[in-house]
């Protein structure tokens, strides 16, 4: 890049990297044990949990968006959608990362890169 588009701003209107860490979770429930994955954006400071199918409970996909304080229930098999107020006691996304990064062997993360453009 040369300096007369450093010096125009014109590096800001370039595509910047995101980061979105995504975690594999290994998880014991009722005698029963199966990978949840989980995406983390601190950019658009959300959270998405798929929870495969397991014991009684459905296979379920939950956004938490906190920009708009609010999260997602997707239950695909059934094709039903909820829409509710985020919990105050969630863990924000940079809360969520720490914790998952100080886990037990249990969890796996695996870092990638979106990208933003933006026009100014």
């Amino acid at each position: 890049m040369t300096d007369i588009m450093k010096n125009s701003g014109f590096a800001s209107n370039l595509a910047s990297a995101v980061q979105v860490v995504d975690y594999n979770v290994q998880i014991s429930e009722s005698g029963e044990q199966y990978n949840e994955t989980i995406e983390v954006d601190t950019e658009k400071q959300t959270e998405l949990f798929k929870v495969p199918a397991h014991n009684n409970v459905e296979h379920s996909n939950i956004l938490h968006d906190f920009k708009l304080n609010m999260s997602m229930l997707l239950l695909p098999e059934r094709k039903i959608c909820y829409y509710l107020p985020l919990q105050d006691e969630l863990l924000t996304p940079r809360k969520l990362i720490n914790g998952l990064d100080t886990a037990e062997r249990t969890v796996s993360k695996t870092t990638r890169q979106q990208l933003l453009t933006t026009s100014g």
